[in-house]
This record gives structure tokens, sequence and C-alpha cells, in this order.
């Protein structure tokens, strides 16, 4: 059995069709690079699926963990839950092989719980991608930034084009993560190697997709995370430059959305009945300064 066979299991994996898988993994070279999906094997696939079953059979066929794609990139470096992750780490994949950009399976992870679990296989934060991107250049989610950060992550860390993580955060409009690396002593005044703030690559890029959609009569989906990061900034920088606090900045940014929904947000916070650091969260977090005026 050959193509026509790994092309059946390849097809079985990403259906995730476990009986069929059963009857070829035997008859197939399991680390056979795809015929269809240009450098990847059998277990990049499935651990970007997020099959543990199917990456448990694979690695049970022998599967090579240090198996690398078109840009060197391990299935570690796809991992998409703590489980399959933990199931790669226990048969043998390193959490410091580095992709061809410099980025370890760390920069490329998506959840707290797999960060926790790489950083106890020897993963460290102050590792840097080519471009001198650290972890925090790379987050996604506000939680990851926040773990990032207590275990020691530079706010401030600037890559080659002189990015800091607030940079990065704002430009794609990932206001959350800007409020945690804001209150983490990220400064809004860094400017970059074009002489930019965080601020005013949010404002460019903004500028830049409205202009685009407005071209094609659409609205930019991002048009609204962007702004929302402006506003951020502008609090905190704000707030930053009175001296105050950063649970006194926080605790800004709630009273205003409150007041642009409510006549009287002291009571609605007495009528909502949660400790103050939760609805703190809750706007902060989850909700966002969506109803502050620039």
């Amino acid at each position: 059995m050959g193509v026509d066979a790994y092309n059946r299991l390849e097809t079985a994996i990403l259906d995730h069709q476990h009986d069929v898988i059963n009857e070829l993994i035997a008859h197939v070279n399991v680390n056979a690079y795809s015929y269809r999906y240009h450098g990847k094997t059998l277990l990049h696939q499935a651990t970007a699926i997020d099959d543990m079953v199917c990456v448990e059979k694979l690695l049970q066929r022998r599967a090579k963990v240090h198996c690398f794609d078109e840009n060197d990139a391990t299935p570690l470096h796809f991992v998409c839950s703590v489980d399959v992750a933990r199931l790669l780490l226990e048969n043998g994949a390193s959490v410091k092989i580095k992709r061809s950009d410099g980025a370890t399976p760390l920069h490329t992870c998506r959840s707290v719980e797999i960060a926790k679990e790489l950083v106890l296989h020897g993963a460290l934060v102050s590792v840097v991608t080519n471009n001198g991107d650290s972890p925090l250049h790379f987050v996604k989610c506000s939680k990851l930034a926040e773990y990032f950060v207590q275990i020691g992550s530079d706010v401030n860390a600037e890559n080659r084009l002189g990015y800091s993580p607030l940079h990065i955060a704002s430009s794609f409009g990932r206001w959350q993560i800007a409020a945690v690396l804001l209150s983490n002593g990220a400064s809004p005044d860094t400017k970059d190697r074009m002489m930019r703030t965080s601020k005013m690559i949010a404002q460019a890029v903004r500028a830049t997709f409205n202009q685009a959609a407005m071209r094609h009569g659409m609205v930019d989906p991002l048009s609204e995370d962007l702004l929302y990061t402006i506003r951020t900034i502008d609090i905190w920088k704000d707030g930053l430059h009175k001296g105050l606090s950063p649970k006194q900045i926080t605790r800004i940014i709630v009273w205003k959305s409150l007041q642009a929904i409510c006549k009287n947000p002291e009571a609605a916070m007495l009528r909502i009945g949660l400790p103050q650091d939760i609805i703190d969260t809750i706007f902060v977090e989850y909700l966002g300064p969506w109803a502050i005026k620039c």
C-alpha cells in the first residue's frame, strides 16, 4: 500500500475517523510527509486538530516527535491542548527546538495551561526569535500575557524594529492584552525605530483598514477593537501622567463605562452585588472601554 493508503489515512485523521485509522495505520509509513499538504507529517496534522487519540496511535507506531515542517516547526509548535502537549513531551518532544524564524513552542502556545507545561519542561520566557521577539510579543490572549509577566517576561522589551509587546498588541487591536501590559508597567510612550508609539500604530492600522473597507462598501471588523485599544492607551497614559496607581486607573475605566450606560454608577455597582475587583475584571478584560468617549 502506497500513496493511496497514505492519503486515505491522512483523510481519516483530519476527519477524526478512528476506526479507519486503526485499519490503515499499520500499512503506512507514519513518518512520511504529506503528498497534499506540503511539509507536514501525520503527527503535525493530528496535533494541529487536537486529536489526542490519533496522536497517541501515531506515537505508538513510532512517529517522530522531532519531525520538521517547511518552517522547521515540530508538532509541539502546533499543540492546542495541554493533554496533547503532555503526550508529546512524555515522548521526548523538546521545548527548546526553534522554527526557522527562531520561535520556540512557548512562542506559539495557545493557553496558560500549555505554557505552564512547557515551562515545567524547561521553556524560558527570555528566549527571543531571530527578530528579537519574546513569547510576550506573540501572545493572543490576556491570561497568557498575565502568566508570562508573572514568570518574568519584560513588558517593555523591544525587538529589532523597536516594537514592544504593547506595539504588537495595539497593531492587532488586542485591547485586553494592552490593558494587562499597561497595568504591569508597559510604557505607552515607548517609540519604535520609526518614532511611533503604540497608540500611533493602532491609529494608523485603523485608518488604513477603514479606508480599504469603505472602498468596498464594507465595515472593517477590526476597527472597533482598534478603537478600544486607542481608548485604553489614552486612559492609562493620562492616569500614569497624573501619578495614579494601576488600580485607580482601572477604576476610572469601570466608572466611565458605567456612566455611559446608567445615571448612577455607584448604585448600579451596589445592585450588581459583586466584589469591586470582580467588577473591574469584567469591564476591563471582557467588556472593554466600549462606552468611553474619545
